[in-house]
């Protein structure tokens, strides 16, 4: 398999009619497929979503024949000759952005010496090419013996992980999650309350993970008074037979917080994460020795109360710098891990892909599942559930190469729209299996498919990952019913 490494610019030929185009999004919410070069992916529809759900600062246009990628770009040249790669040779170090641009008559335009299949390719004599750009250096690979996008997707991120010598959990057991049934709401007495109810259903989960709500504000990681006792309420679970676990977002603060009074010097200046919960979400600096003392402590505090399961949230904002490297967001990482044990599960969401790679057991690869199908604003970065189960579907083969997929929680109960539809991919791929519904909601159909899918995360199918159809169709009929995308699911 040749491979060399190369500067930032060059050019291949392609039958544009048949080309296709593989990106890698940035970030857990980010769009991932593969792309007809005669089409275009998807870019934010607001602005503040290139800030939460892509690369700030690295969105270019949109429009036929150009294309995004963050780390790893694959092309299909559609002519006959093998599948290439392009991945950046400083990882995870160093995230190349990469762009692609199909280029109609190329004939004659210089590149320098590129060699690819033993080939090489001082000018390029063919009517279109793929322009290939990157912000740093990367080695170009050739796949001979591979034969689809998804299966050269499966040999890279098992390279990597050989390099980066990943060790993450074999397997994890179910839970379930108060987020879509309580929301930022939540409160002591309904954890209990539902875990009281999963018992005498005899459901086979072995967590309750607490989410968003349970702190006093978006950077003070302590129970408010309006959740109840946290210590009460792990006691409780535990007594039921459950482990329990957390939600954290350790690399942000909010405006409206009282950290921002307290330590104002934690704040990252010129640097902003967006804006949810009602306020402006700032940076935390994790450069500052002070900062990574903080967010230690808050780790210390929950580890030391029990809780064995960790969700990491809104980890994009760990790489909002004007510092490009990824040494202060990995060293941070590494250090929680040290502090809630190799035995705990460490589930990661939000969190730009390649520079994650290593330090969790699992990762979230879609935005977030959702009552309603479709998007707002069909932007397929954005929660929906069409955009959870296509995004689950493109980076497949990343489960149990990287990591345990997280394709996010199975939502069951009457009232969520294509519930059918999400059981189904959910069963498909063998990530994480957690649910979040209201235990009093749930319908006979609800229960007997929660028994089919509540069950240990599954090793690889590698045969299933490799050959899903995980091409941009879906993605660009926005329009479409549920009915046309449950074909490609």
């Amino acid at each position: 398999m040749p491979s060399e490494t190369k500067p930032a610019n060059f050019l291949l030929p392609i039958d544009s009619n048949s080309a296709q185009v593989f990106e890698l999004g940035w970030q857990s919410w980010s769009p991932s497929a593969s792309y007809s070069t005669l089409s275009t992916s998807p870019r934010p529809k607001r602005e503040i979503w290139e800030t939460m759900a892509f690369r700030p600062g690295f969105v270019d246009p949109s429009g036929p024949g150009r294309f995004v990628s963050d780390g790893w770009l694959i092309v299909d040249p559609g002519d006959g000759t093998p599948i290439l790669s392009f991945e950046g040779v400083d990882l995870p170090r160093l995230v190349p952005h990469i762009t692609a641009t199909v280029i109609e008559d190329s004939s004659g335009i210089p590149h320098g010496n590129f060699t690819a299949l033993g080939r090489e390719m001082n000018t390029i004599a063919t009517s279109s090419a793929l322009l290939v750009e990157s912000t740093s250096a990367i080695e170009v690979r050739a796949w001979p013996a591979l034969t689809s996008i998804p299966s050269v997707l499966d040999a890279l991120s098992r390279d990597y992980a050989l390099r980066l010598q990943v060790n993450f959990k074999s397997a994890i057991e179910p839970a379930w999650c108060s987020w879509y049934c309580y929301w930022t709401n939540v409160t002591a007495a309904d954890i209990t309350s539902e875990a009281e109810k999963i018992a005498a259903l005899k459901l086979n989960v072995d967590t309750i993970q607490i989410d968003d709500g349970w702190q006093i504000d978006l950077g003070t990681w302590r129970p408010s008074s309006r959740f109840g006792d946290l210590d009460a309420t792990i006691k409780t679970v535990k007594d039921i037979g459950y482990n329990v676990g957390i939600w954290v977002a350790p690399f942000l603060i909010g405006e409206k917080s009282q950290s921002v009074i307290d330590n104002p010097s934690f704040i990252a200046p010129n640097q902003s994460a967006g804006y949810n919960w009602q306020q402006r979400l700032l940076v935390t600096d994790l450069k500052n020795s002070n900062v990574r003392s903080s967010i230690f402590d808050t780790f210390k505090y929950l580890a030391d109360k029990g809780i064995t399961y960790f969700k990491l949230d809104y980890l994009y904002a760990g790489l909002i710098s004007d510092d490009p490297t990824t040494e202060p967001y990995r060293e941070v990482l590494s250090g929680i891990r040290e502090i809630i044990g190799s035995e705990a599960t460490l589930v990661g969401c939000g969190a730009p892909i390649l520079p994650s790679v290593g330090l969790f057991d699992a990762m979230r690869i879609s935005p977030d599942i959702a009552p309603h199908w479709n998007p707002p604003l069909q932007d397929v970065s954005q929660p929906g559930s069409r955009a959870a189960v296509l995004n689950a579907r493109s980076r497949a083969p990343l489960h149990g190469n990287l990591w345990i997929n997280d394709h996010d929680c199975a939502l069951t109960r009457p009232s969520i729209m294509a519930r059918e539809l999400i059981a189904s991919a959910m069963e498909a791929n063998g990530g994480l299996r957690t649910f979040s519904d209201p235990i009093d909601t749930l319908d006979e159909w609800a229960l007997s498919r929660l028994k089919d899918l509540l069950q240990t995360s599954s090793p690889r199918n590698t045969a299933t990952a490799t050959t899903l159809d995980i091409s941009n169709a879906a993605y660009n009929s926005s329009t479409s019913t549920i009915a046309d995308h449950e074909k490609n699911v």
